[in-house]
C-alpha cells in the first residue's frame, strides 16, 4: 500500500463522528508509527510524514470539531 492511502486511510478514522472509529485510527497509527515505520525507507518516510503534517495542518484548521478533535487524537497518539 502507498504511503499516500495509509495516511488517507489514518485520516478517514480520525475524521470520523464516532468517538470510537476515532480512538482506533489513533491507536492504529500509534502502531504503524511504533512499528511499521521503523522499516520504512528514508524515501517513504518523509513521503509519509510530509502527507500526514499537510493531512493534520488541515484537520486542526478545519470548521469540522470532528476534524479538530482527530487532529489532537492524532498528534497525542
Amino acid at each position: 500500500m502507498s504511503t499516500a492511502a495509509l495516511v488517507q486511510q489514518f485520516v478517514a478514522g480520525l475524521k470520523s463522528r464516532n468517538r470510537n472509529v476515532q480512538n482506533k485510527a489513533a491507536q492504529d497509527l500509534f502502531m504503524y508509527v511504533k512499528t511499521e515505520l521503523r522499516e520504512m525507507s528514508q524515501e517513504d518516510l518523509v513521503a509519509f510524514f510530509d502527507d500526514f503534517n499537510h493531512q493534520i495542518f488541515s484537520m486542526v484548521n478545519s470548521a469540522d470539531i470532528n476534524d479538530k478533535k482527530g487532529a489532537v487524537l492524532a498528534i497525542s497518539a
